[in-house]
């Protein structure tokens, strides 16, 4: 779990959480501490912007893909808290 910077490109807090990568506008991979036992786990991501929303796609067993979205602006480079919850 996490909270990362205004440009989304560092943590404020993390745990069991190695890196994020901005790879594109809005477009984030972050690294896991430790391997999931199945890419079966689930996110949760709350963008800090109001009248924004976050996706996440592309789940291995040690890395996610975020992106996330500003209303009426499309793709934009948000913070953003998430939480990881392993269901195995």
């Amino acid at each position: 779990s996490g909270v990362t910077t205004a440009a989304g490109t560092g943590f404020l807090r993390q745990r069991n959480t190695t890196s994020i990568s901005l790879t594109a506008t809005g477009q984030y991979t972050i690294t896991l501490a430790i391997t999931m036992p199945s890419s079966n786990y689930g996110v949760t991501i709350s963008p800090e912007a109001s009248a924004s929303v976050g996706f996440v796609f592309n789940k291995t067993t040690t890395t996610f893909d975020v992106v996330t979205y500003i209303s009426g602006g499309g793709v934009a480079t948000l913070s953003f808290s998430y939480a990881v919850i392993d269901f195995e």
